[in-house]
């Protein structure tokens, strides 16, 4: 499929474009983690094992629910 911009006056061919999934959660899943941690240390130097993992689990499911939706 092709368009032309208006701006422009050559054509623009459009690419299909392949979204690799694993990389968007790894990225993800490690801005969760750090995010989670910093959270799970934002009123207390020691948090204990418990609130650590609810904080970055939290921090992990809110960054994929960004991309991806969760059909009920």
């Amino acid at each position: 499929m092709t368009t032309k911009c208006k701006d422009r006056k050559e054509k623009i061919t459009r690419a299909v474009m392949k979204v690799d999934i694993y990389q968007v959660l790894v990225g993800v899943v490690e801005e969760g983690v750090a995010l989670g941690l910093n959270r799970a240390r934002k009123h207390t130097d020691r948090p204990d094992d418990d609130l650590i993992v609810d904080r970055i689990t939290c921090a992990i499911m809110d960054g994929i629910s960004v991309y991806f939706d969760f059909e009920t």
